[in-house]
């Protein structure tokens, strides 16, 4: 019992900051000859190491493990994992799409419509909606398509009745916006 105490109190803080995390690059240019630390990060500022995780396709315009100098960056909290799902699904349904049965890892079949979308792999914001919740790199040639898809909805978006929703909307679509400059969108 006081061995299982101990954990819950070493892990509650970090539970507690797990969530998605997003860092957008802007005006990215290849380094030719990075210097690397110790951890093999690079040591020059605005300096970041990139390589698709999942989900190559969305890489498109990149090259894997390089080394990119950028101009600007954006960083935000998208939120815990539930509370990303809830605002992805929200832009499912924002989107039109319907709801389509799920069942999620709990065993519980649940109506979402971003389940839609990961079937029929289209529309407005997919590429977004159909990929990982904690990690992977998005680039400018799926940015430029997605960027359009937020200043479409942008206006339907500014009327949702939940401010997380619109709050979140906007820090994503400040960070499309610049990785479709030739950028990329690091989820971490």
């Amino acid at each position: 019992m006081l061995r299982k105490l101990l954990v819950a109190i070493v892990l509650s803080p970090v539970a507690a900051y797990a969530g998605l995390d997003v860092s957008a690059y802007e005006r990215l240019s290849i380094v030719p000859s990075p210097q690397f630390d110790s951890d093999g990060e690079p040591r020059e500022p605005n300096q970041v190491k990139l390589a698709p995780v999942e989900f190559v396709e969305r890489f498109a315009g990149l090259t894997a493990g390089k080394v990119y100098h950028y101009e600007s960056a954006f960083e935000f909290r998208a939120g815990s994992y539930s509370g990303y799902n809830y605002w992805r699904n929200e832009l499912a349904k924002l989107a039109g799409n319907e709801q389509t049965p799920f069942k999620s890892f709990n065993g519980k079949t649940e109506l979402r419509y971003d389940a839609t979308v990961w079937n029929i792999k289209r529309g407005p914001f997919w590429e977004l909606i159909d990929f990982s919740d904690a990690e992977g790199v998005i680039g400018p040639v799926v940015c430029k398509r997605v960027y359009k898809d937020f200043l479409q909805y942008q206006v339907a978006a500014s009327k949702h009745p939940d401010e997380y929703f619109r709050t979140s909307y906007q820090d994503w679509m400040k960070a499309f916006s610049m990785c479709a400059n030739d950028g990329a969108i690091v989820f971490h």
